[in-house]
């Protein structure tokens, strides 16, 4: 994973939905890049709990 890239990580609740770049989530999904960042927001998380979906943008390892 340590090409550079950025990756997500799609969830509805407790389930894997995606994962991959911001460019592979937006055209599998038919989600506007904007729609993916607003999904990483912890107020959005708070609000959908266990029933809507999320993103989480996965760092590397030597990533702070």
């Amino acid at each position: 994973m340590s090409d550079g890239a950025v990756y997500y990580a799609l969830y509805r609740g407790d389930e894997l939905v995606d994962f991959g770049t911001m460019g592979e989530i937006v055209e599998r999904h038919g989600m506007t890049e904007e729609h993916v960042r607003w999904l990483t927001f912890p107020s959005v998380h708070r609000r959908m709990g266990d029933r809507g979906l999320v993103a989480c943008r996965v760092k590397d390892e030597g990533e702070d």
